[in-house]
């Protein structure tokens, strides 16, 4: 297995995917490697296999063609939990469960020390909202408990991130649907949050894909343009014409 602390390097080789009942594959002969360190923005339109790479790297799908190498080892032979657990998973729509606002981000760790679970929720800009409630990060959420704002679910996320000093961070649309405010709160905490650490992130949010190091175009199942902002606007091919059709998102 992957040391605790290791940074981690992915290899996709040739790697298909397909679903029952679908006529095209959701991933297509798709080659990519992500260097130890790298912040990688993955877009595209709907559709494209965005996805489904996520949730392979996760071990939700199991890889049916091709390998994933981690730092070289087959992922399929690692053990799962135990690669789950380099991973920090920040999704879309985070999941709360009932318990404290201290509890939700030590959900993996429940003897985490409180001074630890206050760093995490500072360095994820949750503190402030926190602070405007009557018990702070003791304040009850999820069912039975007060229901937060997308914005402040998703520093919530962002926060058991932080608390758990995972090697690989995987971020879906992390501000798909934010307003603006909530919008920089979550890419300043995102910005300290990936130093040091492999990242892959799918993002529809033009401002967003240009934050990462590389980004990767997908279309049909496999990555069709690979470089900065600015070469691939150059390129003129697929992300200019995403691009094109809005200044923020490219859906």
């Amino acid at each position: 297995m992957v040391p605790d602390g290791q940074p981690i390097t992915l290899q996709l080789h040739h790697v298909n995917h397909r679903f029952d009942g679908r006529g095209t594959p959701a991933l297509a002969d798709l080659c990519l490697a992500v260097p130890a360190g790298e912040w990688l923005a993955l877009v595209g339109p709907s559709g494209a296999g965005k996805t489904t790479l996520l949730n392979l790297l996760l071990g939700i799908y199991p890889v049916q063609q091709g390998e994933i190498l981690v730092n070289g080892m087959v992922l399929t032979e690692l053990d799962l939990e135990a690669w789950r657990r380099k991973i920090a998973w920040v999704p879309q729509q985070p999941q709360l469960f009932f318990g404290s606002l201290a509890d939700n981000i030590a959900l993996e760790n429940p003897d985490m020390a409180a001074g630890q679970i206050a760093a995490a929720a500072e360095r994820a800009r949750l503190l402030e909202p926190a602070g405007q409630l009557a018990r702070g990060l003791a304040t009850p959420v999820g069912e039975q408990g007060i229901q937060l704002s997308g914005g402040q679910a998703r520093r919530v996320a962002l926060a058991r991130a932080f608390a758990r000093e995972a090697s690989l961070v995987l971020l879906d649309e992390p501000t798909a649907g934010l307003d603006l405010a909530n919008e920089r709160l979550i890419m300043a905490g995102l910005k300290q949050l990936v130093r040091g650490k492999t990242v892959i992130m799918l993002t529809h949010r033009l401002d967003t894909a240009r934050l990462a190091d590389r980004i990767a175009v997908m279309a049909a199942g496999s990555i069709v343009e690979q470089g900065s902002h600015h070469q691939l606007l150059e390129i003129n091919g697929v992300y200019a014409r995403l691009a094109a059709l809005g200044e923020r998102e490219m859906e």
